[in-house]
């Protein structure tokens, strides 16, 4: 008998069905779209043979999920799964362990009597950029990685029908940018609410947008809820245990779990969002509000803002990198402590070579990505020209940019504030523009010259 959500010929070959909604004119707007795939060389000295089954070019989906099918089989090393990759990020681990009788009976002996080398799953599109790549690659089981084929799509955004009270405003940045000098300008406007002072880290919309995502992914119970223990896990939910792949069968459940759960889980993160902010707003005497603030990453948290709400205003916030490392550096030195990942490399060059080249070029990606709806703000600019800057920033974000109003956000966000004092690692702001110069040694100045040339150069800022 065939395991529910699979077909078998007479000798055990797998029959792969079309997903519900799949296919060129199964759906009249799908949510989702293979554009195209790329299937990559095979290592014949590593392989015995793969293949993705799933998806085709041209497939199409009614709900936001991604599905995939394939095999692998290794030579003398096993493989043992297959990995998803979105831009360096493991989306999930699926283990090779589904049998494939039409994989036996094609490479007989060399397939070593491993009946068990396919893999079948779904993954959620929620919160990738549209257009979206997916790279599948094998894992063997001494660790190798090979890439089987690069997936290339497109997908609409989640639509919830409600009607958010108050729209985000995404300040995506790194550390030590000048990030918490722009919350207390944002939250000195009189239409924008943020929550409490320094350091200015909450990120409550962040965490009901990620839930989203999670909430919504397809089964994964080798990374996430298992059906069988999540009831004992106090401490996390993880994505439906249940959502998986033998409701292929019930296509009224899968369309459901694929399309409206995913809704109404972004329904509930909006309504959360707007009562939150709605009582920062009104404690913190900002009845006017119609935006909120909160700082974000380079990642998948901004692509989920913007899905879900198409009137954001994201601020992609750079600094000089160079000023950057040396903020960081004396930071960590005046509070005694190490951090920023400072703490998991052996020297200053390795970190700004690894750990900080990977965040200034995850901003670059950003604004490549996002430059049609980003505004991007320097933190000179934002230095040395303030009411300019603030303006054209608030104009940016449809907030109320009037010579007054300007003057009062400034008045507001200048007044001392104690909790502020152990921030500062510059006599003042003036000061802490280019000193890379005089702070960083040859051998720091050639190591950011490695890693911060291009960013460095597309952001507006002399390499020399």
């Amino acid at each position: 008998m065939s395991e529910p959500g699979r077909r078998t010929n007479g000798a055990g070959t797998e029959l792969l069905e079309p997903l519900p909604g799949a296919g060129r004119e199964a759906a009249i707007s799908p949510q989702v779209e293979i554009v195209g795939i790329e299937r990559r060389p095979l290592d014949a000295d590593r392989l015995v043979g793969a293949e993705l089954d799933r998806p085709r070019e041209g497939d199409g989906w009614s709900g936001h999920t991604l599905s995939l099918a394939g095999w692998a089989l290794g030579t003398d090393v096993p493989a043992v799964a297959v990995d998803l990759v979105h831009e360096g990020r493991v989306l999930r681990k699926v283990p090779l362990a589904m049998q494939r009788g039409d994989v036996i009976e094609r490479h007989g002996d060399r397939a070593g009597g491993r009946a068990r080398c396919g893999f079948r799953t779904s993954v959620t599109t929620i919160g990738l950029p549209d257009p979206f790549e997916v790279l599948v690659r094998i894992v063997f089981d001494d660790g190798g990685l090979h890439p089987l084929a690069l997936i290339r799509g497109r997908h609409h955004g989640l639509e919830t029908g409600y009607e958010p009270a108050l729209r985000p405003i995404g300040v995506t940045t790194l550390g030590r940018t000048g990030s918490t000098w722009l919350m207390k300008l944002l939250g000195a406007h009189p239409e924008v609410a943020v929550h409490g002072g320094y350091p200015f880290e909450t990120r409550s919309a962040a965490y009901w947008l990620h839930m989203v995502r999670v909430l919504s992914d397809p089964a994964n119970p080798l990374q996430s809820s298992h059906p069988d223990a999540f009831p004992d896990d106090l401490w996390s939910i993880g994505h439906h245990p249940f959502h998986r792949e033998s409701l292929i069968d019930e296509p009224e459940l899968w369309s459901w779990f694929a399309g409206a759960y995913p809704a109404r889980l972004a329904e509930l993160a909006q309504r959360s969002i707007d009562e939150f902010y709605g009582r920062v707003a009104a404690g913190s005497g900002r009845p006017d509000a119609i935006r909120f603030a909160e700082k974000l990453v380079p990642g998948h948290i901004p692509w989920l803002m913007w899905e879900l709400y198409p009137d954001a205003g994201e601020i992609l916030l750079v600094r000089d990198f160079r000023d950057m490392a040396c903020s960081i550096l004396a930071f960590n030195e005046k509070r005694g402590f190490v951090a920023f990942g400072r703490e998991n490399v052996g020297s200053d060059a390795e970190f700004i070579e690894r750990n900080l080249r990977a965040g200034a070029h995850g901003l670059l990606k950003s604004w490549r990505q996002r430059q049609d709806r980003l505004q991007l703000l320097r933190y000179e600019d934002l230095v040395l020209e303030p009411e300019t800057t603030l303006e054209t920033l608030c104009e940016g974000l449809g907030l109320a940019a009037d010579p007054p109003t300007i003057a009062g956000v400034l008045e507001g966000a200048s007044r001392p504030d104690g909790a502020l004092a152990g921030h500062r690692t510059a006599r003042d702001p003036r000061a802490s523009i280019e000193r890379w110069r005089t702070e960083l040694s040859p051998e720091l100045v050639s190591a950011c010259r490695t890693a911060f040339a291009e960013p460095l150069e597309a952001f507006g800022y002399a390499l020399d």
